[in-house]
């Protein structure tokens, strides 16, 4: 059998270099980090019952970090990973973007406590100008609603700005054995349960470009081989000819 390989590599830095190797730098820290990456981690499902045979296929492990990497990465680029990192004032701009995002309010003990933090560093006046207009701000924020597949409700948490679909894809690499099919395949399976690839637009296809995309851009590893050439009826998997799984 020949060796796995790459679907695409990790993302390139793109578009402001100095924002992309802050991201590099803040996954390099989660990585690290003790409690944060097992946590991180852990949210890459594993595949059970009819597809635990996968587990044994050359590559799988591969597949496995590139999807737990590719989570980290997403965790990373979100405003509330990356306030207050590197910050003079991390807990100040950590409590603004809280706030902001609609996680705490104003009468949360966090701001008050990040308050007496900014009289006592003598920044006082300025954190008071920034929480008002956050608080302005966070009275017309848009309520920002995934449609599908549970119409989960996102703005408020620290994943608001995450993308739900991509973070659906990298958790569910293995135990829908995405790694194992074609972007093409995939794209049909994302599209069957109704996943939209962008939130609150529930009329956005998901087509095979789609996926491609997210692939290349996350790193997700795939197996050398496209061994799941299609889905039958009833969800069962049509595999390349002539190939039976070990189990």
């Amino acid at each position: 059998m020949k060796k796995p390989t790459k679907a695409g590599a990790a993302r390139p830095a793109t578009g402001g270099n100095e924002s992309s190797t802050k991201i590099q730098r803040l996954c390099e820290e989660l990585r690290q980090h003790p409690v944060l990456y097992p946590r991180i981690e852990s949210l890459v499902e594993l595949p059970v019952g009819k597809l635990l045979w996968t587990r044994g296929l050359e590559g799988y492990e591969a597949a496995r970090l590139s999807a737990a990497n590719a989570l980290v990465r997403l965790q990373a680029e979100t405003d509330a990973m990356q306030a207050g990192f590197e910050s003079a004032s991390p807990k100040l701009d950590s409590t603004l973007y809280r706030l902001g995002a609609g996680i705490i309010d104003a009468n949360d003990p966090e701001v008050v406590d990040a308050f007496t933090l900014a009289q006592r560093l003598g920044k006082g006046a300025d954190f008071a100008k920034r929480l008002a207009a956050k608080v302005q701000n966070a009275s017309k924020r848009v309520p920002l609603v995934y449609p599908a597949p549970d119409g989960e409700r996102l703005d408020g948490t620290e994943a608001a700005d995450a993308n739900p679909f991509r973070v659906f894809l990298a958790m569910k690499w293995l135990s829908v054995a995405f790694w194992l099919m074609s972007d093409e395949t995939i794209s049909r399976v994302l599209s069957a349960l109704k996943l939209p690839p962008r939130p609150n637009s529930p009329t956005a296809i998901c087509n095979r470009q789609t996926v491609t995309g997210a692939v290349k851009e996350m790193g997700l590893v795939k197996h050398a081989e496209t061994l799941v050439k299609g889905i039958g009826a009833k969800g069962v998997f049509i595999l390349k000819d002539g190939y039976l799984p070990r189990r």
